[in-house]
């Protein structure tokens, strides 16, 4: 497998997408109907779904022994 499928794992970013598209509804719903600001609740989502996409990137390509 080249570095560049290892990068772009069609599940992974699939469920990253889904993930996202579910916290951005919430939000929206939140802040029309009760206006609460959400602007963190998204940064922090989104954050932590880049963040854990480069590290499952890295261990993939560094130590692949573990899973």
């Amino acid at each position: 497998m080249s570095l560049t499928e290892k990068l772009l794992m069609p599940k992974k970013l699939m469920i990253a997408g889904l993930v996202m598209i579910a916290t951005l509804t919430l939000c929206i719903g939140l802040q029309y109907y009760f206006e609460i600001q959400t602007v963190k609740l998204v940064k922090t989502v989104f954050y932590y779904l880049v963040l854990d996409y480069i590290w499952a990137s890295i261990r993939r390509e560094f130590f692949p022994d573990r899973s």
